[in-house]
């Protein structure tokens, strides 16, 4: 068990080959900022049977510019709580991140449900949500989501960034419970 980080619970950065299994994470939830698991700029990741207990993002794939792509992540059979999103992909979103899979997953409680948030010039496709049974919530203006299940946007992070692209997304057997509804949102 991991507990009460005062960032990001567990970082993976650069990395190739990961499994996380059978791991519990829980954060206070009354900071910002302390993310349970940050699959960054990593190949062939795979996170199952954990659950996941934080103030801000649950699970947060990330591509960092100088770091490479996010490629080959599944995660499933995992139980997600957030003050913020439960799954959300970026605000890095810099390289590509592709073939990425959130299968098996209940998502409790939460400001948020699945986010994309693509804010520099990356390729985000190839992303399934598959098998997500839902209950979103709205907490405070202070924490990211407004209750949304689902939040797909495109905008630029500076005025004169190229905006990502983002395809090739499928949702596949997702129920719930929500306050509010989702939102796709971009530029081209």
């Amino acid at each position: 068990e991991i507990r009460n980080a005062s960032d990001w619970h567990l970082h993976i950065q650069g990395c190739a080959g990961v499994l996380v299994d059978g791991v519990t994470i829980r954060g206070d939830s009354r900071f910002p900022n302390n993310d349970g698991v940050d699959p960054d700029s990593s190949q062939d990741v795979t996170i199952v049977n954990s659950v996941i207990d934080v103030a801000d993002d649950g699970v947060c794939p990330k591509a960092t510019a100088g770091y490479g792509p996010v490629r080959n992540l599944l995660v499933r059979n995992c139980t997600i709580r957030s003050k913020s999103h439960a799954i959300k992909f970026g605000t890095n979103t810099d390289t590509e991140m592709s073939n990425i899979t959130f299968d098996q997953i209940t998502i409790l409680d939460s400001n948020g449900g699945m986010s994309i948030q693509a804010r520099s010039g990356g390729l985000i496709t190839n992303v399934t949500w598959s098998n997500v049974q839902f209950e979103t919530r709205y907490e405070a203006p202070r924490w990211w989501g407004n209750a949304d299940w689902l939040s797909i946007t495109n905008d630029q992070r500076n005025p004169g960034d190229i905006p990502a692209q983002i395809s090739n997304i499928r949702l596949v057997n997702i129920t719930g419970r929500t306050e509010n509804g989702g939102v796709i949102s971009g530029r081209g």
